[in-house]
């Protein structure tokens, strides 16, 4: 259609450690739990991982996204670290989860 539902790519990136960060955001509500999302995931992961060969991508999302974090982990992220009422969103204190995912798990899950 030519519509434009979101964006996602790496930031926060460190050759030294092979280490990068992961963001997503759709903002067409149209579009939102409708596969779109892991599937950029996917698509994303396979580029870090194969192409830019970085050893590590991880994420923080907000502790109260029950959606992200239930697709994270269906993608095989795995919850390093909860920073406790770290952000005000949506009129309250929420937890921020930092996520992550290493080369050879994502390699694990594509046998």
């Amino acid at each position: 259609d030519g519509v434009v539902i979101g964006n996602c790519g790496l930031h926060h990136s460190h050759r030294r450690n092979s280490s990068t960060q992961f963001g997503i955001a759709i903002h067409h509500p149209d579009y939102l739990g409708k596969g779109y999302g892991p599937d950029a995931i996917r698509v994303l992961l396979r580029w870090a991982f194969t192409i830019q060969n970085w050893r590590r991508v991880g994420l923080t999302t907000l502790g109260n996204n029950e959606r992200a974090l239930r697709a994270y982990r269906k993608l095989g992220f795995v919850e390093e670290g909860r920073l406790r009422e770290e952000a005000f969103f949506g009129g309250e204190y929420v937890d921020v989860v930092q996520m992550g995912m290493l080369r050879d798990e994502w390699k694990a899950r594509q046998r």
